[in-house]
């Protein structure tokens, strides 16, 4: 009797199982996101090295929504300057120290018994 071949191979041409593949991370990455957890919780890496994968998943997530709550911010901040035409008020002030200034004359200095 021969026996039928099933479509579904346990491992691929390479000899890689598909299920494997699944379960990869990129290694850059990976270590960018290790890197911005140590740099902005202040986590040693040993500390991160004992985080349970689910705990340092939540920590992952954690630290995006911060990231993206302060960049939102930012943003905010950055586009109210713009619209209230600060830079108007900052030349104004300038100019008024730059008129003010112009009439300015160091002190004289007499020195006693000459």
């Amino acid at each position: 009797m021969e026996e039928e071949e099933d479509d579904a191979q346990p491992f691929s041409d390479d000899g890689v199982s598909p299920l494997f593949g699944m379960f990869q991370v990129d290694l850059d990455n990976f270590l960018d996101i290790k890197f911005a957890i140590m740099y902005h919780m202040r986590l040693q890496p040993s500390e991160i090295e004992k985080l349970p994968y689910y705990e340092f998943e939540w920590h992952v997530k954690k630290l995006a929504e911060i990231l993206k709550k302060k960049k939102d911010a930012e943003d905010k901040e950055t586009n109210a300057a713009r619209n209230n035409g600060n830079s108007s008020d900052v030349r104004k002030a300038m100019q008024n120290v730059s008129k003010q200034s112009s009439g300015w004359k160091p002190p004289s200095f007499k020195m006693p018994g000459r």
